[in-house]
């Protein structure tokens, strides 16, 4: 791809969620692959959860929204908005005669097969194709004032003047395109942060590497939804030692006693567990160290009140419920853990994210 900061290499198709970047699946492509755009798009329409329950919108560049595109994803019933591009035979030719420069103005075509060609002036022209609009939203937005060009020139003169911003009406169908249209740069940008700069000549070994890096991704936006206090290196550093303890665990066959001595207070072993917070309520992540056979329900010395009652407590006074839930206070707790746990809660307590 001529164009391309790396102009060779294997290009990877991803759908992702436009709010976190978590990516819900992926496949790599080349130059000797036999996909079609068409193709790539529906497959990765078919991995969606819950495709019959949840209604989709997906946003797309002008590399992908062709005739073909639209047409299979409403078959799908998928909606999608999109950039695009005057393609030979697709468009009426009244469309592309139009020479109105001005500055928001928006012309729109229904096309044949149910769907909106849309034609907007910004800075430059741009071309949207969308299955989910009428043509008719609006939304004011606050514009800055963009760099004045040769052909940006008349209109930002006229619009901004000398304010430095100014509140716009722009249409709809733009505003949801730049609200969803990054997911997939937001997972870039993750896996960008810790990437692993290697050079290498087997083929296979990045496309390995990428793989791991999605994983850790996906990972990490699964743990941050849970406990946002967590940073992506923090993420990283907690999911290797966990991973390597498991690792000579098992491969020891050497797990904790149930009557192995806890480690002393100020050794650095394992961090103090913090209070159950009221306006933030988070589970430990002990909870997910160590491996998974050391984690047994044992009686404890002490009768304290359940975690993960008080978790539910605090998460129900959060949302302002009046039926609170009861706490109890059991006299066991988890070996590997320590932290008190009735017996209805331990299974959900471990495997709760």
């Amino acid at each position: 791809m001529a164009k391309k900061p790396i102009k060779e290499g294997y290009k990877f198709y991803a759908i992702c969620d436009s709010s976190t970047g978590y990516i819900f699946d992926f496949f790599p492509d080349g130059r000797l692959a036999t996909t079609t755009i068409a193709g790539s798009v529906a497959r990765l329409i078919d991995c969606l959860p819950r495709k019959d329950e949840l209604q989709y919108v997906v946003a797309m560049d002008n590399y992908f929204t062709t005739p073909r595109v639209i047409t299979e994803t409403r078959q799908k019933n998928v909606g999608i908005v999109g950039t695009a591009r005057n393609r030979r035979g697709w468009w009426a030719q009244e469309y592309k005669d139009i020479e109105d420069q001005r500055f928001n103005t928006l012309y729109c075509w229904h096309h044949q097969d149910n769907y909106l060609v849309c034609r907007w002036i910004d800075n430059n022209v741009v071309n949207m194709v969308t299955t989910i609009h009428t043509g008719d939203e609006t939304i004011p937005r606050a514009r800055r004032k963009p760099r004045q060009t040769s052909t940006n020139r008349n209109h930002v003169r006229l619009v901004w003047g000398n304010d430095p911003k100014v509140t716009v009406d722009i249409p709809g169908m733009i505003d949801d395109y730049n609200h969803w249209m990054g997911g997939v740069d937001k997972a870039d940008q993750y896996i960008s942060y810790y990437r692993p700069n290697l050079r290498c000549r087997r083929s296979w070994m990045p496309i390995f590497l990428h793989c791991l890096d999605i994983m850790r991704v996906n990972g990490f936006l699964v743990v941050k939804s849970s406990d946002k206090r967590l940073d992506h290196k923090s993420f990283i550093i907690s999911s290797t030692k966990i991973l390597n303890n498991r690792a000579v665990a098992y491969e020891s066959g050497v797990t904790r006693s149930k009557t192995a001595v806890p480690d002393p207070p100020g050794s650095g072993q394992k961090k103090k567990l913090r209070r159950m917070s009221h306006t933030d309520p988070q589970l430990p992540l002990c909870r997910f160290e160590g491996n998974p056979s050391d984690h047994r329900h044992e009686i404890s010395s002490t009768q304290k009140r359940c975690i993960y009652c008080s978790f539910l407590l605090a998460k129900a006074k959060k949302e302002g419920r009046e039926d609170l839930p009861k706490v109890r206070e059991p006299s066991r707790c988890c070996s590997y853990c320590r932290v008190n746990l009735c017996h209805e809660h331990f299974d959900v307590f471990h495997s709760t994210t």
